[in-house]
């Protein structure tokens, strides 16, 4: 499939980017990796229903999507989804070329990003070349892109990346990898002498680095063994949570979806990776109700 314009979107930027790339008529859409975001669900299927009487509509994702979605009954739209694979494997999957060695050497730099690296598939790939290899360029993607998210820089790396380049030949992706590094050590420190917890959870606040917040509440895990552990930004009023979990009995995205949005906000993700926002003030009724609701668990 030829690509001719790429858009990076959030889960709460995506009816918007849908309406501008609608403008310009494409003749197919795709949807990549983004959750569905329920506070702009309605928003996203009406969107989808009118875009799709013009243009065919891939919605490809591995999040775990909320009741009510995909919508049924739309002529010119796929949805595609199936969790615990990488979201690359999926759309090289349904629009990908085998015999392309560039398209497949992407995707499985995107399910070692994903954690998502055991699939056959992906194994199949990794056993034609020297994985160790591989896993050092998917960190050079993975660890650069933390300390460098400015879109200009983004889509000049994807279009490098599809010429072939390997990310280790990208001095740019490089030099901002190491600033991580830099960075990650020291919030790892950071995380040791300040996560606190609060019955079953961890719970870290005010951490130094932005960009940071997965990567924080992983090690808050690591070092107390909690079964969710909780990284908190503030900002504008709005509080950002990063929840991570290690225990299967526990579904973060189901708790994370139900409890933001009867406290009055968004979130989701995977059964043990999601993410939160919240208004800051009713942090400490998020907390409570997860405490209650991991009781019964």
């Amino acid at each position: 499939m030829r690509v001719d314009t790429i858009r990076i979107s959030t889960p709460t930027s995506l009816c918007r980017i849908l309406k501008s790339l609608a403008s310009i008529n494409p003749s197919t859409i795709v949807i990549c990796d983004i959750a569905v975001d329920t506070g702009y669900m309605n928003e996203l299927i009406d969107l989808i229903r009118n875009i799709s009487s013009r243009c065919f509509i891939y919605y490809i994702d591995h999040h775990p999507p909320p009741a009510g979605f995909p919508p049924p009954g739309i002529d010119q739209f796929k949805y595609i989804y199936r969790s615990g694979v990488s979201a690359s494997q999926l759309v090289y999957e349904a629009i990908g070329r085998s015999d392309d060695r560039i398209s497949r050497i992407l995707m499985a730099y995107g399910a070692i990003g994903d954690m998502c690296d055991e699939s056959q598939l992906v194994r199949d790939v990794l056993s034609l070349w020297d994985r160790r290899l591989i896993y050092l360029e998917a960190g050079f993607i993975t660890e650069g892109l933390i300390s460098r998210r400015d879109e200009k820089f983004i889509y000049e790396l994807i279009d490098r990346l599809a010429q072939g380049n390997p990310p280790s030949s990208i001095p740019e992706l490089v030099s901002s990898c190491l600033k991580t590094l830099s960075d990650e050590y020291k919030v790892y420190k950071y995380v040791e002498e300040n996560v606190n917890v609060r019955g079953r959870i961890a719970i870290v606040t005010k951490i130094p680095i932005r960009g940071f917040g997965g990567k924080a509440a992983n090690y808050a895990l690591a070092y107390t063994r909690a079964d969710v552990a909780i990284a908190i930004t503030i900002s504008g009023g709005t509080a950002h949570m990063s929840l991570r979990s290690r225990n299967p009995r526990i579904d973060l995205n189901d708790l994370t979806r139900r409890l933001s949005t009867a406290l009055g906000g968004y979130g989701g993700g995977h059964p043990q990776s999601a993410a939160a926002r919240i208004p800051a003030s009713r942090i400490e009724e998020f907390l409570m109700f997860m405490e209650i609701a991991l009781q019964g668990l």
